[in-house]
């Protein structure tokens, strides 16, 4: 009984003993993605946004299955000088990380420094569709587009296909909700890599983000009037 008994206590201290490891590495994964700042909590990304709930693992974040997705909807709130942004959408606060990023204007010029200018403008942030299971969120972007005033963004999968004299496009948001695009012979269709594409080039399921003027309309669904849309590469190639 004794043997037993002892045995019994050592098989018990080295599974603690791994638990304990295997949690104080993910705190330490988790703390290092926030550039030494402790949330006290970890949480799950998803579809742009976080809720404050356990994770061990990384999830993917936005709208898309590409390597890379893109987040619409965020606000700079400020921006220190390593160049990392602290950003909100509704009451989520979330950083970007935008060392290594490719910065530019929704039209495509370059931008070469993110200064006190750009606080309160809208962005789109592109970055891997993989990130860390942490509170507030962070993104590592690839690039960042800066939005002028009075244009806003979303992301969504578009509900049928389009050809080149559609007028609309219905778009499923990434809350479940419907907006309706509409479209004339001024709004520009591109692809990721900022290439000119046909608006026939959008099937059923694509993956894009739209940029629209003004605000939306009333109605149920709400419409907007798309500038731009910006569509999923791997949706052009019949990737979903």
């Amino acid at each position: 009984m004794k043997k037993k008994f002892l045995l019994g206590c050592c098989t018990f201290s080295i599974i603690s003993a791994i638990t304990a490891a295997a949690y104080s590495g993910a705190a330490n994964t988790a703390l290092a993605a926030t550039n030494g700042k402790n949330t006290g909590y970890f949480a799950v990304a998803k579809k742009g946004k976080t809720s404050k709930k356990k994770a061990s693992s990384s999830i993917k974040t936005g709208i898309g299955k590409s390597n890379n997705v893109q987040t619409a909807g965020m606000v700079i709130q400020s921006v220190d000088a390593n160049g990392v942004i602290t950003a909100k959408d509704g009451n989520d606060i979330s950083y970007v990380t935008t060392k290594n990023a490719k910065l530019k204007s929704m039209y495509g010029g370059v931008i070469d420094k993110i200064t006190d200018d750009y606080i309160g403008s809208e962005i789109v942030v592109t970055s891997p569709a993989e990130m860390p299971a942490i509170y507030p969120a962070n993104y590592i972007a690839s690039e960042v587009v800066f939005l002028p005033k009075g244009v806003s963004a979303v992301t969504g999968e578009i509900q049928s296909s389009l050809n080149n004299a559609s007028k609309s496009a219905k778009l499923r948001l990434s809350d479940g909700s419907t907006l309706i695009a509409n479209l004339d012979n001024n709004v520009v269709v591109e692809n990721e890599n900022g290439e000119n594409i046909e608006l026939s080039s959008i099937k059923k399921k694509s993956t894009v983000t739209l940029y629209y003027s003004g605000e939306l309309t009333l109605s149920d669904p709400p419409q907007a009037y798309a500038d731009k849309i910006v569509v999923n590469n791997n949706a052009l190639k019949g990737v979903y």
